[in-house]
């Protein structure tokens, strides 16, 4: 072995012989790292946001099925919902096959219900009877007519104009 003042006998090898990649991979991995903890927060804000927005929803689902109610009461001929847009509302009698089982364990005869449209889409008669948990008695019958699906009226466009008619011992809603 030849040594030189600038070999000291022992044989050095560089870690990295590039310091430009070295520093590229670097500033990369940090990059990544940045934008997995941004998609995360977006996630979690977004889940936030999410449940929020379905609490407040119930809350207005109960508020109308509430204000509904004392509109049949009141034997008003007119109703007006705002809101929640998109949910939908059915109304049962205990004669029939299926009831919800909030009606039905409350020994309720008649009650009004409100669904969240992504709900009343993905359930099956079974998951809907089990799950309604927004529902109200009633002292009759109430039958809605639409278009939207048999016996109930889906909250759009909002706001939605319903007539009330009262025919013997039931109670005729329609959309206006």
């Amino acid at each position: 072995m030849i040594m030189n003042k600038h070999n000291s006998g022992f044989s050095k090898t560089k870690v990295f012989s590039n310091k430009r990649g070295f520093l590229l991979a670097e500033e990369t991995l940090k990059i990544i790292i940045a934008v997995i903890a941004i998609i995360l927060l977006i996630g979690f804000l977004t889940t936030l946001y999410m449940s929020f927005k379905s609490g407040q929803e119930e809350k207005q689902a109960q508020a109308t099925v509430e204000k509904l109610k004392q509109a049949i009461d009141s034997q008003q001929e007119s109703f007006t919902i705002y809101n929640p847009a998109g949910w939908f509302i059915d109304s049962w009698n205990v004669k029939m096959d299926a009831v919800p089982n909030i009606c039905r364990l409350n020994g309720w005869e008649n009650c009004i219900c409100m669904t969240d449209l992504s709900f009343y889409q993905r359930s099956t008669t079974e998951n809907l009877l089990k799950e309604s948990k927004i529902c109200l008695e009633v002292s009759q019958k109430v039958n809605f007519l639409s278009d939207d699906a048999p016996g109930s009226i889906q909250i759009r466009p909002v706001p939605v104009g319903l007539s009330i008619e009262k025919l013997n011992d039931e109670i005729k809603i329609t959309k206006k």
